[in-house]
């Protein structure tokens, strides 16, 4: 809701999400599925890094999977299984924005954090450098 009120009403083209167990994920896509056309104009991505990427998992699948181990140094999204209430996104199914997975490396989440901490000088951790 607030993003729309920001943006004057307009949709974003595109929002990222870092996702763990994906209950941020969950709550964006219902956030935009109550807009005015359901959110569906919005592209939502799905950031995890490579040894956490339940959810990209489930989208390859087309059903839950539990990764044997998790290996990334971001923690914080290293949910072992995506929640079951993900699913539907993962498969595609039902209204609002179409969600897609984007799976990044350590290497390039902890990147991404180096050069948002040069232009604004703060520190984020890896989780939210794989959205970044």
């Amino acid at each position: 809701d607030e993003i729309f009120g920001a943006l004057d009403g307009a949709p974003p083209a595109a929002i990222v999400v870092a996702v763990g167990g994906g209950g941020l994920l969950l709550g964006v896509h219902a956030g935009l599925a109550r807009q005015p056309r359901g959110g569906e104009e919005v592209l939502v991505i799905a950031a995890e890094t490579e040894g956490a990427a339940s959810f990209a998992a489930a989208v390859s699948a087309g059903e839950l999977v539990t990764l044997p181990a998790i290996r990334t140094i971001a923690t914080s999204l290293g949910a072992a299984r995506v929640s079951a209430a993900c699913l539907p996104l993962a498969r595609g199914e039902g209204p609002g924005p179409k969600v897609v997975p984007c799976v990044v490396s350590d290497e390039e989440a902890v990147s991404a954090c180096a050069g948002f901490a040069v232009e604004n000088r703060m520190l984020v951790e890896a989780a939210c450098g794989a959205a970044l």
